[in-house]
C-alpha cells in the first residue's frame, strides 16, 4: 500500500511538471511538430495500410483523402479488423467524405455486441476496439457489463491479462485497459484506476522503453502504453512523453541508406513491423494534439 502511495505521488508529480525551462519546452515542441511533418511525409511515401494509420493522418490534422488508403479499406473477418474498419470509415466520414461505398453499418452490430453481451469470449484488446469503434462511429452503447467484467478481470499487481484465458498481467493488455477505463470513467472505481496506471508506471524501463509479454523491449508496447497515459491525462509534452518518445526514436526507427522506412517492432528486427509503425505514429500524433479516443469522445 505504501509502494503504491509513494507511486501515486511520484507519478502525480511527473504529471504537474512540465520541462525544466522555456528553452527545453521549445525544444520539445520543435521535435513534436518536426514528428508531425514526418507522419505526412511518411504517408505520402508509403500510404495507409491499416486504421492505426488513418488514425494517426486524422489526428495529425491531416485530409485522409490525400493519401492512398485503400489497402486500409480492405473486406474485415476478425472482430478486431471489424472494429478496425469502422475506425476508418468513421474518420473518414468526421472529414466530410462520402462513404456510401463502404458497408460499415453491417459490421457495427457484432461490434456493439462484442462490448454489451460476448465480452466474456474477447480479449481486452478486442474490447478496447470495439470501444474505440463505437466512440468514431457515434453510436450509443451500454458499457456497464463489460467495465465490471474488466474490474473482475484485473491482477492483484493492477495490471491486466490477455483475456480471461491468460492469468500473468501483461504491458499492452493494460495499455487497452487503460484506454477502455478512461472512456468509462465514471463506472470505473478509483482503485481499478490508480492500480493500472501504477503497474504501467512500474513497467517503464530505465531506458524509457516497455517490454511485452514476451519480457521484449516493444516499439508496439511502448506506444500504446504512451498513449494510454496521455488518455490519463499525462502532459502530452511532460518528461514521461518526452523521454517515451525520444526512446522509440533512438531503439527503434529503421533507416537504410538515410531513408527512414518505419519502425522496428523490436531492437534487434531486421526491417518494419506496420501495424508498430502505425501505433508509434498515432502515439506521436497524441504528443502533440492528445488521445484520439478522448478527443473523439
Amino acid at each position: 500500500m505504501k509502494k503504491m502511495y509513494f507511486f501515486l505521488v511520484i507519478l502525480l508529480t511527473l504529471t504537474l511538471l512540465l520541462t525544466a525551462c522555456d528553452s527545453e519546452n521549445d525544444d520539445t515542441e520543435n521535435k513534436t511538430q518536426k514528428r508531425i511533418t514526418a507522419i505526412d511525409e511518411y504517408y505520402k511515401r508509403n500510404g495507409l495500410v491499416c486504421w492505426q494509420d488513418i488514425a494517426a493522418v486524422y489526428l495529425a490534422k491531416k485530409d485522409i483523402i490525400d493519401y492512398d488508403y485503400k489497402e486500409a479499406l480492405t473486406e474485415p473477418e476478425s472482430l478486431s479488423d471489424k472494429a478496425g474498419y469502422v475506425i476508418s470509415i468513421s474518420l473518414l466520414e468526421r472529414q466530410g467524405n462520402n462513404i456510401s461505398g463502404y458497408k460499415m453499418d453491417k459490421y457495427i452490430p457484432e461490434v456493439k455486441e462484442a462490448i454489451e453481451k460476448n465480452y466474456k469470449k474477447s480479449t481486452v484488446k478486442e474490447l478496447a476496439l470495439c470501444f474505440y469503434a463505437m466512440v468514431a462511429s457515434d453510436t450509443d452503447f451500454d458499457n456497464t457489463a463489460t467495465t465490471e467484467y474488466l474490474e473482475e478481470l484485473q491482477n492483484d499487481d493492477g495490471g491486466f491479462p490477455a483475456s480471461n484465458e491468460y492469468v500473468i498481467s501483461d504491458t499492452e493488455s493494460s495499455a487497452y485497459a487503460l484506454n477502455i477505463i478512461m472512456l468509462s470513467r465514471d463506472n470505473i472505481s478509483d482503485n481499478c484506476y490508480d492500480s493500472v496506471l501504477v503497474f504501467l508506471a512500474n513497467s517503464i524501463t530505465d531506458i524509457n522503453v516497455i517490454k511485452d509479454i514476451e519480457g521484449k523491449d516493444s516499439s508496439l508496447a511502448t506506444s500504446l502504453t504512451l498513449n494510454s497515459l496521455i488518455a490519463a491525462n499525462i502532459p502530452i509534452n511532460g518528461e514521461i512523453s518526452t523521454a517515451l518518445t525520444e526512446a522509440i526514436d533512438t531503439n527503434f526507427r529503421y533507416e537504410r541508406n538515410s531513408i527512414f522506412y518505419g519502425y522496428k517492432k523490436y531492437p534487434e528486427d531486421t526491417d518494419i513491423d506496420r501495424e508498430a509503425t502505425g501505433e508509434v505514429m498515432l502515439c506521436f500524433a497524441s504528443t502533440a494534439y492528445g488521445n484520439i479516443w478522448k478527443d473523439l469522445e
